[in-house]
């Protein structure tokens, strides 16, 4: 991998400054409390705190752009993904865009857990 785009990867925000994200044009109240993926190489979980990027809002959307960082395997996993007030989520895997749902897990918690991009995606 080209030495600047890792500079610069590395020069990006930890996803984890920009938690939670509240969603400011809609009184829903929704908002991404955490967010994980996994790594592309081995499946390794990577928190947000290794997780560089960040979201920009379009009104009841937000988009994210990052890059998690496994430094256990040495990999940088592309995450890029558009998020819904109301739970809508487009991921963009290997075989192209995917919907799915964010914010729908078990004991109503609102938060995404973003797995295992390069392999299709997978929503826990």
């Amino acid at each position: 991998m080209d030495n600047k785009l890792v500079e610069y990867i590395e020069s990006l925000p930890p996803l984890c400054h920009s938690l939670p994200f509240k969603f400011t044009c809609t009184d829903s109240g929704a908002e991404i409390k955490n967010l994980t993926a996994k790594c592309g190489s081995y499946g390794a979980e990577i928190h947000a705190s290794n997780i560089r990027g960040g979201f920009t809002s379009f009104g009841q959307c937000a988009a994210l752009k990052a890059y998690a960082i496994c430094y256990k395997d040495r990999m940088i996993t592309p995450i890029e993904a558009r998020f819904g007030a109301g739970g809508e989520l487009l991921m963009k895997g290997p075989e192209g865009w995917k919907q799915g749902r964010w914010g729908q897990g078990k004991r109503g918690r609102w938060f995404v857990m973003i797995k295992n991009f390069l392999r299709g995606g997978y929503l826990k």
